[in-house]
């Protein structure tokens, strides 16, 4: 299975985006450092702050910081719903625009700032929720991801990170390694991973279900490696 690639979304900046700020004001003589678009008017966007954590169908996220006014970076989590009831976490660094994948839907951060205006001088972002042209990056119900530039975890544990080596790439798509880290100095290294391949992930089976490699411009998948879990090995 070759790697999907997803159309790319571009959203217009026009003037600032804050929580219920959406006129492009100024408050305390420093103009709002979000950026405002027009898709706003027709999906759904929100702020995002450090402190408490977004729902978005059935997923947490939440912003712990930015990087350069450039990045955004973000955690998430939510239970698997396959009576296990553990936690699956993912933290990610994503580019101001960068599309990242929930469940059954995706969502991607419209600007960051460590220093909120006003009365709310904390870090906050903007986010979309469901960008046009992203339908089909959404994760398959009971599916979870590691983020090429993050890691992702169960119950605080069990520290996935992936490398996608896209010199290898042929028809059968690039070849991935996933490393878990099992406790301190014991890292488990899966090489030579393509779509179709399992590796074994505590007491769990990953199977990869395809690979979305980073997009270029200033919108698209910030690029991660999309895993079905199953028990057994």
């Amino acid at each position: 299975m070759a790697p999907r690639r997803f159309a790319l979304f571009v959203v217009v900046a026009t003037t600032a985006l804050f929580a219920c700020d959406r006129d492009g004001g100024k408050d305390g003589g420093s103009e709002s450092p979000y950026p405002y678009s027009r898709e706003c008017d027709r999906h759904e966007c929100r702020s995002m702050s450090d402190t408490t954590p977004e729902g978005v169908r059935g997923s947490e996220i939440l912003l712990t910081g930015c990087r350069r006014k450039a990045e955004v970076l973000l955690k998430g989590w939510w239970t698997l719903g396959d009576g296990s009831s553990r936690l699956f976490e993912w933290k990610a660094a994503a580019r101001i625009g960068g599309v990242i994948p929930l469940q059954g839907v995706v969502v991607a951060p419209l600007g960051c700032s460590e220093h909120g205006p006003g009365s709310y001088p904390y870090p906050i972002a903007g986010l979309i929720i469901a960008p046009d042209g992203f339908a089909d990056a959404a994760l398959a119900r009971g599916n979870v991801f590691i983020p090429l530039d993050g890691e992702a975890s169960f119950d605080h544990d069990l520290r996935a990170t992936a490398v996608v080596r896209t010199e290898t790439r042929d028809a059968a798509g690039p070849l991935v390694t996933v490393s878990i880290d099992k406790a301190p100095g014991r890292t488990d290294v899966h090489e030579g991973l393509r779509v179709g391949d399992a590796f074994a992930w505590g007491d769990r089976r990953g199977t990869i279900v395809r690979v979305v490699e980073p997009q270029g411009g200033k919108f698209g998948a910030i690029g991660w490696v999309e895993v079905r879990v199953s028990y057994g090995s």
